[in-house]
């Protein structure tokens, strides 16, 4: 392979990068606009939210969580009421992702969401990232829908390095 066909091979390359950015910066600020999403840290999905609420009968929780729109974000959803757990996945397994209910505490209702396994890019990046932040804030929503003074914390979740 000569110089020539070289340079063009590296310029192919920089251009389909540089276009999957500037499409996947555009689908992401169309989601946030649209209120689906909101801006969050890149790390997002490597912690643990912890909701807390007045509200404890799971079923409410899960029936405000809008299924529409994981659907079209290709996030299947698992439900456990008796088990006071929903399970969500992403098509192709990108990620899997849990709400658990916690029990109660001091009067107040607390649940559990976190990423359980995902796929990452090199940098550490969530593939289906766009997906996943839909599902949190749908998550999120869904407390605030049943208890508008419901809080939220997070932890740093305990997660492997991969490289692909």
């Amino acid at each position: 392979m000569g110089a020539l066909e070289v340079i063009l091979v590296v310029l192919g390359i920089v251009a389909f990068v540089v276009f999957g950015t500037i499409v996947s910066s555009k689908k992401s600020k169309k989601l946030r606009e649209s209120g689906k999403t909101v801006a969050r840290a890149n790390n997002f999905h490597r912690y643990i939210y912890y909701f807390t609420t007045s509200v404890g009968d799971f079923s409410a929780i899960s029936a405000a969580i809008d299924v529409n729109l994981l659907r079209t974000m290709k996030i299947s959803v698992k439900l456990d009421i008796p088990g006071g757990r929903i399970v969500f996945q992403m098509r192709r397994r990108l990620f899997v992702a849990a709400l658990q209910r916690e029990g109660p505490r001091d009067e107040v209702y607390v649940y559990s969401f976190g990423f359980l396994n995902c796929k990452e890019s090199v940098g550490g990046w969530l593939e289906g990232d766009d997906s996943a932040n839909a599902l949190l804030t749908a998550v999120e929503r869904a407390f605030m829908h049943v208890d508008p003074y419901a809080t939220v914390e997070s932890a740093q979740a305990a997660f492997k390095e991969r490289f692909f």
